[in-house]
């Protein structure tokens, strides 16, 4: 069985889940014009995906309401796909706990179906929802894409370097996560996406900046902001870490110029806002925004 992905994940724009959701229902039609009932599925398990991205639970929801009376024998991958989204969906609305025994059942069950990059995908996933086992499921789907063959389970690691070297960064141990985020963006590099690479940089610096080597983590910041200006892009967290260390330096003037473009752009990111309130009233403080 092909290990594949169906040609519509590459409309994927994670960063505008909305425009994908139009260009997948573009494409709707097409598919179900096929007949091919699984990839009909599976379509619709990543519109629910766009939808649960946009906060549209409910939406989300109903749409997997639509893909579990289609699963049968006969559309495996649609069935490890479902178990997927509808575990994120939980995942996301705030119902973890419940997502865990869907997550936990793809993980047993992509590898059987030579599904391996969802199997990968599935223990990723467990890893943020089961917070206390994070770091051993992190390495279990780093460890299980690293012993692959399979080209979707390889495209995994990167991600997997750069969470794992958060695990180490939350136990207090930057150096150690310095070592996976300098993996991640030697990854990242040979991938050919920019923004890709610019994510893998700025997680270097801050793991630079935890570890108080201060200068270059600033000069790290301060390229990509102005990387970033060059292409016509903003980023909020590269201007909470260039106000992070305007205040080790003592630049008050820098620190509310950062801190209060950090509140602008963040604080209009839905995602982001939620579970954040406490830190974006840092930023807005700190910015001076009254």
């Amino acid at each position: 069985m092909s290990t594949l992905s169906p040609d519509f994940d590459a409309l994927w724009n994670f960063a505008k889940p909305n425009e994908t959701e139009m260009a997948f229902q573009k494409l709707l039609p097409k598919i179900i014009a096929t007949g091919e009932v699984d990839q009909h599925a599976q379509l619709l398990t990543q519109i629910a995906r766009t939808q649960g991205l946009q906060r549209r639970f409910d939406d989300a929801h109903a749409t997997l309401n639509t893909v579990e009376a289609m699963l049968t024998e006969d559309t495996p991958t649609a069935r490890i796909r479902y178990l997927l989204e509808r575990g994120r969906t939980l995942n996301s609305s705030g119902s973890p706990q419940e997502a865990i025994a869907l997550f936990q059942e793809a993980w047993k069950s992509a590898p059987v179906l030579d599904l391996h990059g969802y199997a990968v995908d599935a223990a990723h996933m467990l890893a943020i929802v089961d917070r206390a086992h994070a770091m051993e499921w992190n390495e279990q789907a780093l460890a299980y894409a690293e012993s692959s063959d399979d080209a979707e389970a390889l495209k995994w690691r990167g991600s997997l370097y750069n969470n794992i070297g958060w695990d180490w960064h939350d136990r207090g141990d930057p150096a150690k996560a310095l070592e996976y985020f300098e993996k991640c963006l030697m990854f990242r590099q040979t991938s050919g996406d920019q923004s890709r690479v610019r994510e893998a940089q700025w997680c270097v610096a801050r793991a630079l900046r935890s570890l108080e080597r201060y200068d270059e983590a600033l000069a790290m910041q301060r390229a990509l902001a102005k990387e970033l200006d060059e292409v016509g892009e903003t980023d909020g967290f590269v201007h909470v870490e260039l106000g992070e260390l305007a205040l080790v330096r003592d630049d008050d003037e820098a620190v509310r110029r950062q801190f209060a473009r950090a509140w602008e752009l963040l604080s209009k990111d839905q995602n982001y806002a939620v579970g954040n309130a406490e830190a974006l009233q840092r930023m807005k403080t700190l910015g001076g925004i009254n």
